[in-house]
């Protein structure tokens, strides 16, 4: 097994099912190569699947076969999965059919310069004529790490430099070159000062800004298509769907065709992924969103199907003894000129397409159960940004930040699951001397200001705030690292020495997000070593634009390497496959409406990249007048923002120089709008709603590629449905199955008790399934529009629960434990029986992959005698089970008393809320029996409620 904790192995092995599962994932593949079809010298495709291909163009005939960064799992999949297709590749056409499409790629070449290309390949020694293409490198065994290159039998170094050669220039490496007779190419590395001399032509071409420069005596490389689809246009590559479709599932496509009908995915990286100072939306009733803050392409699309050009995506280097947590982007970049694009074909079947698509692109990251939770964040604000704040609420400092945060929500009775210091717990010296004070807003580094905090002090308050045995407060830190690594970071002198560097020369060492030091594991490791986990964070927040997807992985893999756990790197979107990292950082905001509008309607959408896990700056960063209570936005905004972020992927509140604690709204409380109550009550159903937030991300997201917020045409008896993808249904979302959310983004004109606003939610038209008002618990009645409308008061969200559904949940009495004790379902009413479950697992660390986690199911009878329900015992262990557990089951929508209550045979009384019996909660409409509270974990249930 490729697990690293033996003291697990008798949990794990009680779980054998669910290991293999799980290790086919994790572990390396070893039952097989991937299976190629070479349609001519230069074009090669691989079929990953019934609905997915790769398609590959080298103008050497050297394929690439290390996985891309953005489809790391590609090879595993393509093993595993071993999908079936047949080969017609005899005539001008190379024709591959799956049960589901037709691709087709005419073969003949008819460019001269690739038919001199395709002579001087032939006439290499290393061409093998068997298979068509040049031997190389294979992948995993040719990499460049520090001063080693490791290669096969076709790709050695030359004898009389075994360990490359002392730093040389580009010309000197030709000269170098042009000595030896069996060398046809030559590596430049500058970072490392050394020229390393390879025979044949086993690597061609350049990688601009990589820091290694690549080049041959006698290039044989075409000049690279102006577009890397080119070729493939000229060769007529296309597709068609296939076998017995349904409606709207038949397409067709050719290379260079254009698809106005893809849906998106999230803010497209330009270079920086974010939101800061939007947003003005033209006219968000037509569907017109700030057209600054544009989306690129996702995988799904109405035409049926989308095409990702994958031809610049760095590469990984990963051996087949090594578990993907092994991979290491790679120094030797992909043959000049080439081409490789991925292919889905799915139709209109997302939820399916998603699948496929994390399939190769590895899973969505399963955050930590805490990250799930209620963030506090603040710019708090010092001397040079709001000197009167800082006099009425104190400087950041341990002291104040206990007090006035943690003490605050703790005294208020409010659930609070991380804390994020944003930029002023950096102690900023001055370099060289470090002798002088930058100031307490200086922008970031890796050192405390300890005479501010006391960091292992302050880490051990976070995380006994509520007990030894709880999860406590989270600890998150703004790095912000784009300044560099100065002489005066407390840990400078240990990682310079590790990096050769002499501490004396007071030379400034770059942060890990520029380019030419996260290629270097020795210097990712001492970065790790000495910047981050001296700093003793749970949640890095790396605020810098130059955020890649390679670099934000690092922060979820370092952790996971050393320490076994699972974690959250709070940054920027750094294109397709940063999903496996969480969470994206949205940016710096205005306190708008226009901006609440525009993070409901894009949130969703980035679903369809897989970036599921989206954090906003609740209530605006930014951005209009500051009262005498420090307060930047209306009270309404910062509520309806509230609101939103309660069915949102991470409900973080963020803003400078202003206060969101909620209790310091009260100032604007009136007989007519008590506010802190309305905004109390988003936190409170934000912690209730975290086991059904986290069974989803568990089973749905991490497992099947579906985010926790998707659109509405998911949904497969709606993709066909013009109406699914209307402007009104833009503004609104699933969240996990079972609800229908459309936050409110508008402000009413006048407010009062009685004052609310007019808002529509659209259901799903199938007469087989009711749906209910989350808030009143009454049956929906759409209009002939489909649409439900009514007036919402501002307690309200617009949110509609399926009929029959079940939802796990908790109260604030397990707010801070790894498992709900009570474990409070809610059953809605609408249907002669339904189901739901729960995942748990120790919430933390990545054990669950090794399958130590369990699920619970509860499974229930409607009829007009009552209701009889059935809880299994968990399904699985892991480390942290409780012993004992109570269930409570909410029967919402019962309005009176039972005539009769039976928990596993017992009969239940009467008992005004307390454990065991049941209550009557008549101003809400819903009934709640309460099982034995000390009931063994693994015990199963059966209750009896006859109305």
């Amino acid at each position: 097994m490729c697990g690293h904790y033996t003291k697990r192995a008798s949990l794990v092995c009680k779980m054998a099912a669910t290991v293999v599962i799980a290790l086919l994932l994790l572990c390396a593949a070893t039952a097989g190569a991937e299976d190629h079809v070479l349609c001519n010298a230069f074009t090669r495709i691989t079929i990953l699947s019934s609905k997915v291909f790769r398609a590959e163009y080298s103008p050497t005939g050297l394929f690439e076969d290390r996985n891309s960064l953005p489809f790391i799992y590609r090879s595993r999949a393509q093993t595993l999965n071993q999908p079936k297709y047949e080969v017609m590749n005899k005539t001008d056409w190379c024709n591959i059919s799956t049960s589901t499409m037709l691709i087709s790629l005419y073969k003949p070449e008819d460019n001269a310069v690739e038919t001199q290309s395709l002579h001087s390949l032939k006439s290499s020694p290393m061409y093998n004529k068997r298979v068509g293409k040049l031997e190389q490198c294979s992948a995993g065994s040719h990499t460049m790490r520090n001063t080693d290159v490791k290669c096969s039998s076709h790709c050695t170094r030359v004898s009389k430099y075994p360990n490359g050669i002392a730093a040389k220039s580009i010309a000197q490496c030709c000269s170098l070159c042009a000595e030896e007779s069996d060398c046809a190419v030559w590596i430049l590395n500058s970072r490392e000062g050394m020229c390393y001399l390879l025979i044949e032509n086993t690597v061609i071409g350049t990688k601009e800004g990589s820091g290694v420069t690549i080049g041959s005596k006698s290039p044989i490389v075409p000049p690279r298509p102006s577009n890397s689809t080119d070729y493939f246009v000229k060769h007529k590559l296309q597709a068609r769907s296939v076998g017995n479709l349904t409606t709207g599932e038949s397409w067709s496509w050719h290379a260079g065709q254009s698809d106005s009908e893809n849906l998106k995915g999230t803010l497209k990286p330009t270079p920086s992924a974010d939101l800061a100072g939007c947003c003005s939306n033209p006219d968000v009733s037509k569907g017109l969103y700030d057209p600054k803050y544009f989306l690129e392409d996702g995988i799904l699309s109405r035409s049926g199907f989308a095409v990702v050009d994958d031809s610049e995506s760095p590469l990984v280097d990963i051996d087949d003894n090594q578990t993907l947590l092994d991979a290491w982007i790679s120094d030797v970049p992909r043959v000049q000129g080439s081409a490789d694009i991925y292919f889905f074909g799915c139709g209109i079947q997302y939820r399916e397409c998603m699948q496929e698509f994390t399939g190769i692109a590895g899973p969505i990251a399963l955050p930590p159960l805490s990250g799930l939770g209620v963030w506090w964040s603040r710019h708090w604000g010092d001397e040079s940004g709001n000197k009167a704040m800082v006099d009425d609420v104190g400087i950041f400092s341990q002291k104040v930040v206990t007090e006035q945060v943690v003490n605050g929500y703790k005294d208020h009775n409010l659930p609070l699951h991380v804390l994020v210091l944003d930029m002023e717990w950096h102690e900023m010296m001055q370099p060289p001397t470090c002798t002088s004070f930058k100031g307490k807003a200086e922008w970031g580094g890796y050192t405390w200001n300890t005479s501010l905090f006391d960091p292992q002090d302050f880490l051990n308050q976070l995380h006994q705030a509520h007990g030894n045995n709880s999860l406590g407060i989270k600890l998150s830190l703004n790095y912000h690292p784009d300044s560099g690594i100065d002489v005066c970071q407390a840990n400078y002198t240990n990682m310079a020495k590790v990096l050769g560097i002499d501490p004396n020369s007071n030379s400034t060492i770059s942060d890990l997000d520029i380019i030419s030091n996260n290629f270097n594991q020795t210097y990712v490791d001492a970065y790790f070593t000495y910047m981050i986990e001296t700093t003793l964070v749970d949640i890095a927040w790396t605020d810098t634009p130059q955020a890649t997807t390679w670099t934000n992985w690092l922060y979820v893999l370092y952790p996971a390497k050393r320490k076994n756990k699972r974690t959250i790197n709070f940054s920027r979107y750094g294109g397709i496959g940063d999903h496996r990292k969480p969470t994206g950082f949205s940016g710096d905001t205005l306190r708008k409406w226009d901006t609440l509008a525009y993070e409901v309607w894009m949130t969703p959408r980035a679903s369809n990249v897989g970036f599921g896990w989206w954090s906003h700056d609740i209530g605006g960063f930014s951005g209009g007048p500051i009262d005498s209570s420090w307060h930047t936005e209306t009270p309404e905004l910062f509520l309806r923002w509230l609101q939103f972020a309660v069915y949102s992927p991470i409900m973080r509140t963020h803003c400078r120089y202003c206060d969101q604690r909620i209790w310091t709204w009260s100032k604007y409380d009136t007989t007519e709008v008590v506010w802190y109550d309305a905004m109390s009550k988003t936190m409170y159903q934000r912690n209730a709603l975290v086991p059904y937030i986290y069974t989803h991300a568990a089973l749905n997201t991490y497992m099947k590629g579906e985010s926790l917020l998707t659109p509405m045409y998911y949904d497969d008896n709606l993709a066909h449905l013009d109406a699914a993808y209307g402007v009104k249904q833009q503004q609104q979302y699933f969240f996990g199955r079972d609800f229908i959310v459309s936050p409110i983004t508008q402000a009413v004109s006048n407010i009062s008790k009685s004052s609310s606003i007019s808002w529509s939610l659209w259901l799903p038209p199938n007469n087989d399934t009711i749906y209910y008002d989350w808030n009143t618990m009454e049956a929906l009645e759409v209009g002939s529009d489909g649409f439900f409308t009514r007036n919402y008061t501002m307690y309200e969200t617009p949110v509609a629960v399926r009929g029959g559904s079940v939802i796990p949940t908790r109260n604030m009495d397990s707010a801070y434990k790894v498992v709900a004790d009570p474990l409070v379902w809610m059953l809605v009413p609408g249907a002669a029986e339904g189901s739901g479950s729960v995942y748990e697992d120790d919430g933390e660390t990545r054990d669950f992959e090794n399958g130590l986690h369990s699920l619970t199911t509860l499974r229930f009878v409607q009829s007009s005698a009552g209701f009889h329900v059935n809880i299994s015992s968990p399904n699985g262990t892991f480390f942290g089970a409780p012993k004992t557990r109570g269930h409570y089951v909410t029967f919402l929508g019962v309005k009176s008393n039972p005539k009769s209550v039976l928990c596993d045979g017992q009969t239940l009384l009467p008992s005004g809320g307390k454990a065991p019996g049941y209550w009557l909660c008549t101003n809400t409409s819903f009934l709640i029996v309460a099982c034995d509270p000390k009931s063994d974990f693994t015990a199963m249930h059966t209750i009896v409620l006859e109305i």
